[in-house]
């Protein structure tokens, strides 16, 4: 990672942490990702395992956009472990797998996506990369 993207993800950490520290918060609203059933409380974004699925998201996003598909993977995972709102990032880590050219592992993240955001806003996507990833597949050796 270099020094502007450790700059980026250290003031977005100091940020993400300080907005769960603040004295007074406005009333509850719940937030509904697009295409998701998923609600997620004000409470819960500034929790711990939040703060840190956002980061770890940030920091993924950070090594997919600079080629560095491992790292992504590794970054995304985490984030998915963190929170349940982040297996949507199933996709991502679908994506560097296909990006570094291993279909089988990208064709399973995104059917990993489909089982877990099952209405997604990237559902058409997954299935039409799913398909399309097959399509290319060799025919299986006799």
């Amino acid at each position: 990672m270099n020094a502007v993207s450790r700059i980026l993800l250290s003031s977005l950490a100091s940020a993400l942490l300080s907005a769960g520290c603040t004295a007074s918060r406005p009333a509850p609203v719940e937030v509904r990702p697009p295409g998701s059933q998923e609600v997620v409380s004000p409470e819960v974004m500034a929790g711990p395992e939040w703060t840190a699925g956002a980061a770890a998201r940030l920091e993924g996003d950070l090594h997919l956009r600079d080629g560095r598909f491992p790292e992504a993977i590794t970054a995304y995972t985490r984030a998915a472990s963190a929170h349940p709102y982040f297996r949507r990032l199933f996709f991502s880590i679908a994506v560097c797998y296909e990006r570094m050219g291993r279909a089988a592992e990208a064709v399973s993240f995104y059917q990993e996506y489909l089982n877990a955001n099952p209405n997604g806003f990237l559902r058409q996507d997954a299935l039409d990369r799913i398909a399309t990833l097959r399509a290319a597949a060799p025919p299986p050796a006799k």
